[in-house]
């Protein structure tokens, strides 16, 4: 008891984690073990979901101005990109997406669209037009 028990507290970061295994020791003894086999799983799902709610969706944010395209480009048109290509963000997500990390990233897509002005109603910095969305880290 004391290696597994006492010795793996201190050893482990996540405390919550640790928590799971006397949890289902606990319930095997006082209920029966499909109970405890249930509860780890529970308690198991619910703080891997957690985790990856904590940490952030979005991994990175830019415009058209920072990051640009590998394909070759006709003058005129590469011109148009480099002068306008604050108008174009690329926001990269990672991680998986739940429902709260896709409202919260949808929140802040429709928060940068909104147009921004100063008082006298003259636009004060340019606001994208478009999107795009990087997935590729998104399993």
């Amino acid at each position: 008891i004391n290696t597994w028990f006492y010795k793996s507290f201190f050893k482990t970061k996540d405390k919550l984690e640790w928590m799971v295994v006397p949890a289902i020791v606990v319930c095997a003894f006082v209920l029966d073990l499909l109970s405890a086999v249930f509860l780890g799983i529970g308690f198991s799902t619910l703080i891997f979901v957690a985790a990856f709610f904590r940490s952030g969706v979005v991994k990175y944010v830019a415009n058209g101005r920072c990051i640009h395209s590998t394909i070759e480009r006709p003058f005129r048109m590469s011109e148009w990109l480099n002068e306008e290509g604050d108008l174009i963000q690329v926001m990269c997500l990672q991680n998986y997406l739940f429902f709260g990390n896709a409202s919260s990233v949808f929140s802040y897509i429709g928060a940068s669209f909104e147009s921004n002005t100063d008082a006298e109603g003259s636009k004060t910095n340019r606001k994208p037009e478009f999107l795009i969305l990087d997935l590729t880290l998104v399993t």
